[in-house]
């Protein structure tokens, strides 16, 4: 096998595309180069360059869209279950889990979206809370519109690591919010509305305050289910 740098010459191409994508601050949707212009700029062999951009894709970094183009993923480098929790299963004990990590990374989230957020992230906060608590109110299903409230917080942090951790959130959110939405939407609407008042005021305790109290009230609604089921086990 043919290498470069100790590395095998597709991964070192890969990891040559990576960095081309980086110091051209190419963006999600932004295509790529052709596979013969990749191979030339690369001084390597189109086969090379069509195993490394496969490399990519699985890595989600890049999509290819047949007929169009290759492309920069929309959420590239994350995948869509990187922790392989959907074969976790959808229970109770999964769901505490998965808040217990809410509980470690949210609030401060939220704490820094309330410093760094500006007018435009703020404004786009309030109208998916009030998107969702419309939906709440009309007894419609809200969690993938919830798990977006919360994914644009986390966007408003100005951190890249945080904004990567959003899928995994998402995909909390939206069982937790299985489990917990026909008790606790009167309780979602109020401490929604404390988190973007807080936000909009840039109160970063304020906004850690409240996100801490809703987490902590879908988990003691949550281990109330876990103590119910065990009595009658």
């Amino acid at each position: 096998m043919k290498q470069k740098n100790g590395m095998p010459l597709a991964q070192a191409a890969a990891e040559d595309i990576i960095e081309m994508i980086r110091t051209n601050h190419m963006k999600p949707g932004d295509r790529l180069e052709n596979e013969y212009e990749l191979a030339k700029k690369l001084n390597v062999g189109r086969s090379t360059v069509r195993e490394a951009v496969k490399s990519l894709e699985t890595r989600n970094i890049l999509t290819i869209k047949r007929g169009a183009g290759t492309f920069i993923s929309q959420n590239e480098g994350v995948a869509v279950d990187p922790l392989g929790i959907s074969l976790m299963g959808k229970d109770e004990g999964i769901a505490l889990e998965l808040l217990d990590v809410r509980m470690i990374l949210e609030p401060e989230s939220a704490a820094l979206a309330a410093i760094h957020a500006d007018k435009n992230e703020i404004a786009e906060i309030s109208r998916q809370n009030r998107k969702v608590i419309g939906m709440i109110r009309q007894g419609l299903d809200h969690h993938e519109e919830d798990a977006r409230f919360h994914q644009l917080i986390a966007e408003a942090t100005k951190n890249r690591i945080i904004a990567k951790l959003v899928p995994i959130i998402q995909q909390s959110v939206g069982l937790t919010a299985e489990m917990t939405s026909k008790r606790l939407t009167e309780t979602t609407v109020s401490f929604h509305e404390q988190i973007v008042e807080a936000i909009t005021r840039g109160d970063a305790n304020g906004a850690r305050s409240a996100m801490i109290a809703h987490i902590s009230e879908n988990r003691i609604y949550i281990i109330k289910e876990i103590e119910r089921k065990r009595r009658f086990e």
